[in-house]
């Protein structure tokens, strides 16, 4: 899962607060709660608060290691047990 938890630290270091992000720079008020809820945004909003902060991605966003990890594994779990299925099925002569 991608976390915004450094975009707050980018705001509150350049001085842009979110009531400057709503009133001088159109983003909506519900981007601000899917933003700190850390839930979907547009890559256009990441876009907008990049020029808005004048920051690179990295300063606004990440994806945790230990979210990557979790995926990884989930990853490697739904495979095995895919694969495990398919040999279920497979018509395997016994001896």
């Amino acid at each position: 899962m991608i976390v915004f938890d450094k975009l707050w630290e980018t705001m509150k270091a350049k001085h842009v607060s979110t009531y400057a992000l709503r009133d001088r720079f159109d983003i909506d008020s519900r981007t601000i709660r899917r933003l700190r809820a850390n839930q979907t945004v547009t890559t256009d909003t990441l876009d907008k608060l990049c020029r808005i902060l004048d920051c690179k991605l990295y300063e606004i966003a990440e994806y945790p290691p230990e979210e990557a990890e979790k995926a990884k594994a989930k990853n490697e779990e739904d495979f095995l047990r895919e694969f495990e299925e398919e040999l279920l099925k497979e018509d395997i002569p016994e001896y």
